[in-house]
């Protein structure tokens, strides 16, 4: 049974139900200290690790657990949040962390976290982030918006990059210090024809015309960067 009503309005009768994850017994401490001053929650329980958690939550009445992940948790260690959902598909996990990397972020609520808060946002700010995910209108917690759209950024860079395979990098690269198709098919070793299919894929994947507007595209798109610096380095 929910702690919350379907308005939104905390029951007088009842409270968050939180259950804390955290290696550091005094900020466990705090966290407690705050929370029995409040009037909508309670602590059923604190556990330092996830295997204490683990073995205790299916014993409890839990609403929300916050979790204090490790700084460079592993993809990997998420995936226990995935068993507590298994278990109890309404409990909202909160992961709290030091850290603002974005990887932390993204794999917090790609395993299913329903939000992500810095550590160092205070207790107050995190008091009104259980509060937020029990009444299920949590938003994603500013402290860790801006390293979630620095993944989504490099998550796109690393897509792009794979848009043109080392040999069409290659060439465009050629393209772009300003070779033509002889000089090319000797730097390549390969034949005109092989550099005409080539051009064409680059075309289709970039949305160019030519050669020239699609090396400058990728440019832009700092497709070459790596590939002209190893050519700079070998001489060509």
């Amino acid at each position: 049974m929910s702690a919350i009503l379907m308005n939104g309005v905390v029951n007088k009768f009842m409270k968050i139900r939180v259950l804390l994850i955290d290696e550091d017994a005094e900020w466990r401490e705090h966290t407690k200290g705050y929370m029995e001053q409040t009037d909508d929650m309670w602590l059923v329980g604190a556990v330092a690790t996830l295997q204490a958690a683990m073995a205790v939550f299916s014993h409890l009445d839990v609403d929300v657990v916050l979790w204090s992940a490790p700084c460079q948790g592993k993809e990997e260690q998420f995936d226990w949040i995935q068993e507590i959902l298994e278990q109890k598909a309404d409990v909202k996990v909160i992961v709290l962390s030091d850290s603002r990397e974005g990887k932390s972020v993204w794999n917090s609520l790609l395993y299913g976290a329903t939000n992500y808060v810095v550590k160092d946002s205070g207790h107050e700010e995190i008091l009104e982030v259980i509060r937020e995910a029990a009444r299920e209108r949590a938003s994603i917690h500013f402290s860790a918006a801006a390293a979630l759209r620095s993944e989504f950024s490099r998550l796109l860079k690393e897509r792009t990059q794979k848009m043109l395979t080392p040999q069409e990098k290659k060439l465009l690269a050629y393209v772009y210090l300003g070779k033509n198709t002889s000089e090319i098919q000797e730097l390549l070793r390969i034949e005109e024809h092989s550099i005409s299919n080539y051009i064409t894929s680059i075309n289709r994947k970039l949305r160019t015309r030519n050669r020239k507007e699609a090396a400058h595209k990728a440019m832009r798109k700092q497709l070459l960067d790596d590939c002209l610096k190893a050519l700079q380095n070998s001489c060509m």
